[in-house]
């Protein structure tokens, strides 16, 4: 066997020395030299070397897979020997999977992607924006404005080229049975372009956002993008136009592409996706059907019966795609960046379409995503854990605290999850370390009587507050207290150097050297404590 392939394998730079007859018919060299391939050069006329490669795709119709295998791999040596530049590419078009153009056993079928029949005549955008509306509430048990959200959400995936941020629609439930995948078929049924998808890789994704700008609709997330940080990359990436390409290397010369990935996409999953999906996402938060609600089922039917839908919104997008790219809607200020960037194309939409659409839209954006920067459940445990040591200054009143206590009053907090955050056990003094030093936030060497225990001073913490939590101006009374260099508290139950004063301790921190600026002992970093 093993010189029967070497046979077939000789060196195909000679190979126009011998007849077909000298080789098996239908072997890998033969066909070479009967269809001129193997007499190609660089140099040949375009001609010759088309008539060549469409000779051997004729001869490979009926070859086995093993065969076809052969062919290609040894088909590409030929060329790259003849000096051609790119031989596997030439190759790969020459050489389809299948030569009869029909999927093989096992191979799959065909990515089918259809844009409906735009509608014949104009259409009213309020009107459509209610019909989308009225056929999600009467198939699915959605949150208030949920639908709101959806139907602008909608119309967005047909007007996707007149923005730079297309929102991915998060559908989360806490549990099974909540009518995700009823959205999502709704979705598919009304939406521009759908592709569904219970799975998916990054190959796939880049390559299929690429090919057929699809609108995708993911189910059971849950079962698999928490694993896949390129996966989670890339959808991130597909939510600005701007950052929305993934370069890779491809076929056989390994080639540098660039693949782009702007799309739209809505993702369902039990509890949370991650973090930075949730950040670029609109969230529809589902809730299981009580026995009292009563729907629609969504079957064939129902599905048909909204077929105008999406050729209206064909319609509508093509009618107003150039106003549209033009529009900078006004976004209500307690969105944060994010959200606004989420939100602005829909609102584009909503004042397009004139009616009630502008101002339910805005009281919609507050409504699912306004205030998430005041929200504790924000979903990035570093967010909430600066949060409730802010909350912990606030409550005590000091100006600086321990590493120790400041932990142990963290695991205090009820309905936290910092008492049992180190698999079951409270959070450590590293792992406190470790996320507020994503915050530019490091515990040092701090002065408290004659202890200099290793803790957190609320003067290197107030930038912090400001920037990433809502409303600081408790913050920057209590910083005032601290610029007196005074602070009063309640008794601790240990306390050190106090003097009563009604009830009340009142240290005084005017001899005491600031630590942040003055103190050379100061090593950040450190989980050694003084106890205190």
């Amino acid at each position: 066997m093993k010189e029967h392939l070497e046979m077939q394998t000789t060196d195909l730079g000679q190979a126009g020395s011998h007849s077909p007859s000298d080789f098996e018919q239908g072997s890998v060299e033969a066909l070479l030299v009967e269809t001129g391939v193997a007499a190609l050069t660089a140099s040949s006329k375009v001609s010759a070397q088309e008539a060549a490669l469409q000779a051997l795709a004729s001869a490979a119709v009926d070859l086995p897979p093993l065969r076809r295998a052969l062919l290609r791999d040894q088909t590409v040596q030929a060329l790259k020997r003849a000096g051609f530049e790119s031989p596997a590419r030439l190759v790969d078009v020459a050489l389809p999977r299948s030569g009869s153009g029909e999927p093989t056993a096992g191979s799959g079928s065909d990515v089918l992607v259809g844009s409906p029949d735009p509608w014949p005549s104009p259409v009213d955008g309020a009107e459509l924006l209610e019909e989308i509306e009225a056929a999600i509430t009467a198939h699915a048990v959605l949150p208030e404005g949920a639908a709101t959200a959806m139907a602008l959400w909608i119309l967005h995936t047909f007007c996707i080229d007149a923005t730079a941020i297309t929102p991915r629609l998060a559908i989360v439930s806490p549990t099974k049975r909540c009518g995700k995948t009823t959205v999502l078929k709704l979705l598919g049924a009304l939406a521009s372009k759908p592709l569904g998808a219970a799975s998916l890789t990054p190959a796939v994704l880049y390559r299929v956002v690429e090919a057929y700008a699809p609108t995708i609709l993911v189910d059971e997330a849950d079962t698999f993008l928490a694993e896949q940080d390129e996966l989670r990359g890339i959808l991130n990436a597909g939510h600005d136009r701007h950052s929305a390409v993934v370069p890779r290397c491809v076929g056989d010369e390994f080639e540098p592409k660039v693949f782009h990935v702007f799309g739209a996409v809505a993702i369902a999953a039990i509890g949370k996706l991650p973090d930075t999906l949730m950040d670029r996402s609109i969230v529809i938060e589902m809730k299981r059907k009580a026995p009292t609600e009563k729907l629609q089922k969504l079957r064939r039917r129902q599905r048909e019966a909204l077929a105008a839908l999406p050729r209206q919104c064909a319609r509508w997008a093509a009618d107003n795609l150039k106003v549209l790219s033009e529009r900078e809607p006004e976004l209500p200020d307690d969105l944060d960046d994010r959200a606004a960037d989420n939100w602005e194309p829909l609102l584009a939409i909503a004042d397009q379409a004139r009616g009630p659409w502008p101002e339910r839209a805005r009281a919609t954006a507050l409504l699912l995503s306004g205030g998430r920067a005041d929200s504790a459940e924000t979903g990035d445990s570093g967010v909430q854990l600066l949060a409730d040591v802010r909350a912990v200054f606030l409550e005590t009143g000091i100006d600086r605290s321990t590493t120790k206590a400041l932990l142990e009053s963290l695991a205090e907090l009820e309905g936290r999850p910092w008492a049992e955050w180190n698999r079951g056990r409270p959070l450590t003094a590293r792992q406190l370390g470790s996320l507020l030093g994503r915050f530019g936030i490091k515990p040092g060497t701090i002065r408290v009587g004659d202890a200099t225990p290793k803790g957190y001073v609320l003067g290197d913490l107030t930038d912090a507050f400001g920037r990433y939590l809502a409303d600081a101006s408790a913050t920057s009374a209590t910083t005032s207290k601290l610029l007196d260099n005074q602070v009063e508290f309640d008794p601790p139950q240990a306390p050190l150097d106090e003097r009563s004063e009604n009830g009340r301790i009142r240290l005084d921190f005017a001899d005491v050297a600031d630590v942040a600026a003055r103190n050379p002992e100061r090593e950040p970093g450190s989980d050694d404590e003084v106890p205190f």
